[in-house]
């Protein structure tokens, strides 16, 4: 969508995965026809939605992980491509599990750290 200036002002939802119903908890019927910020007003906080504006006005690929606290509290992860400047194509990935993980190993890394310096 775009204003009077030519200026992308949202993104219209026309086809949606069932990996991104599962993420956002929302029925493709629901998300079909309707904004972007409308469904995800944080993605303009985010800087994301600037991102792919960007992504429409340049044709660069874009990609981002990101710890998304707004309307549902997961991490994401972004892919968003545009091949002909009309419309882009993003994929939602849920990070979640990946980033616990890096969590956990980080904590189990430091322990080991405290254990070897009580040891010496």
């Amino acid at each position: 969508m775009k204003d009077e200036a030519d200026n992308i002002t949202n993104f219209e939802w026309v086809l949606v995965s069932n990996a991104t119903e599962k993420i956002l908890c929302k029925s493709k019927e629901h998300l079909r026809g309707k904004h972007l910020l409308t469904v995800l007003p944080g993605m303009k906080d985010t800087g994301i939605f600037d991102q792919f504006v960007q992504v429409a006005q340049t044709g660069n690929t874009y990609h981002q992980e990101t710890h998304y606290q707004h309307e549902w509290h997961r991490c994401l992860a972004g892919d968003c491509g545009c091949q002909d400047r009309k419309r882009i194509a993003v994929t939602f990935s849920d990070i979640t599990e990946k980033k616990k993980a890096a969590e956990e190993l980080l904590e189990a890394y430091d322990e080991v750290k405290k254990t070897q310096r009580k040891a010496y």
